[in-house]
This record gives structure tokens, sequence and C-alpha cells, in this order.
């Protein structure tokens, strides 16, 4: 990862912008503007910055025009938050023409630095076949890197694709492994994929009915999509005992 472009820079605009570039809303205007020295001395994560404070008028005038260009600035110079933001551009045609292609040749430089959020957003090409061929063991490969670097999302996939068997072989136990780490991670949908497996029941993870009614509920109480009308099936199909212990599994469970 590049933090500099191709000159020294002046230690006191360093300096400046470390101080500042981090700033609360009444500093705005003084971050902007030690953001904006430090970008023309072509500080990479200064131009990244300024540009971010361009587009959202925090400290200047809102510009999306000279946003973008500093964004450019920065990707071009190396600093893969600016180069995954870029790819996103690109992907989907804000600001600029919809270009598949060049959004995922910008994701895979910022992948390639280890910027887990790219390695995301380049599964997802990888498995669509957008912009690049379409390659599910890619699309798997990515996948995991970017769970590995704390995605939820990544995390999420790779507990559905280990649970359907999805371009890796089946295995509960891996799935209910990613599920967990996606829940930790802040992922709401993992709590009604773990229901899911638990009411299925599959090798390595036993049926239990009572714990997956727990969840289903628990998913509903955090507003999942489609987690309502699954818990209210499911426990439809309970005895009044399973039901009873699920509800007390759900009462225990931490918010």
């Amino acid at each position: 990862m590049q933090l500099l472009a191709d000159k020294a820079v002046d230690s006191s605009v360093l300096t400046d912008f470390l101080a500042v570039a981090f700033a609360k809303p009444d500093e705005d205007e003084r971050a902007a503007e030690s953001c904006l020295r430090a970008a023309k001395a072509g500080l990479h994560v200064a131009e990244f910055r300024y540009a971010a404070m361009l587009a959202e008028g925090r400290g200047v005038p809102a510009d999306r025009e000279k946003a973008f260009e500093w964004l450019k600035k920065a990707a071009a110079g190396g600093w893969p938050e600016a180069q995954s933001e870029l790819g996103y551009a690109y992907e989907t045609g804000r600001p600029v023409p919809a270009d598949s292609a060049a959004a995922a040749g910008w994701y895979r430089k910022a992948a390639e630095q280890g910027y887990a959020e790219a390695m995301m957003s380049l599964a997802f090409l990888y498995a669509e076949g957008r912009g690049v061929p379409k390659d599910d063991a890619l699309a798997v490969e990515w996948t995991r890197k970017a769970a590995e670097g704390g995605i939820a999302e990544a995390q999420l996939h790779m507990g559905y694709r280990y649970s359907q068997g999805r371009g890796v072989p089946q295995d509960a136990e891996q799935a209910r492994s990613w599920l967990m780490r996606a829940l930790r991670s802040g992922s709401k949908e993992a709590i009604l994929e773990l229901a899911e497996l638990f009411s299925a029941g599959k090798p390595g993870v036993p049926k239990n009915p009572p714990m997956a009614y727990a969840l289903y509920l628990l998913a509903e109480s955090q507003g999942v999509a489609h987690a309502a009308e699954k818990a209210r099936a499911y426990g439809d199909g309970l005895s009044p005992e399973a039901r009873a212990e699920g509800r007390k599994l759900f009462d225990e469970m931490p918010r």
C-alpha cells in the first residue's frame, strides 16, 4: 500500500494533516484545509479523505465532480479504499457510465492489497460473471478471503455455501461455524440461516426444533425479512412442549 505519491511530503504538512484528519464536526473547515494541503502534496489518504469531504459538503461546499477527480487520484496512487470506491462507481454507473470490467479491475487492485470489502465485491462479480468470466471457484476464493478479513456479508455467504454445498462440499459444521462468525460480526440474516440449519438437521448439526424456533423468533425480533412468517409456520408445526422450550430459549438469548 502506498501512502505518498512520487514526491516527498513536507513533514509540517503531514503533521498538520494527521492532527486534524479525523476532526470533530466543528473542526471540519480546518480539516478540509489540511486535507487539501496534504492532497496537493501527494498524500493519497488525504486525496481520498478530501474527496469524501467534497462529496458530503463537510468543511467545503459540496462538489461531486471535484470529489470524483480526487477519488481517481487517490485510486491511481494506490490507496485501496479509493480503488474500491472507484470500482463501486463503475459497477453502479454513478457518477460514470457503468463498466463492469473497469469495476472488476479496480476491485482487484484493492483486493490484492488486502482490502476485504473489495474482495467481497470482486467475489460477487465472479459469481455473476459481470466484467469477468463467471468462475465460482474464484468467487469462493475471494469470498473466503473477505470472510477471513472480517466482512460479515462474506461470512454469511460462506455459511450459506457450506449449508447448501454451493462451490464447496456440503458441511453443516462449517456452515454453523461461518454463520456464528457472521452473527458475531453483526449479520442479522445469519440468525435466520442458523434457524434453517437447526430446523433441517444435517450431519454435524443435529436437528433441534426448540433451538430452531428460538432462532426464528430472534430473527423476527431483529426485523429480518420473512422471519415472522417462518417463525409462525415453524411454530405451528411443533408440539406445545417444543414450542414452550423454544420460547424459553428465545427469552434467554441476548439481544
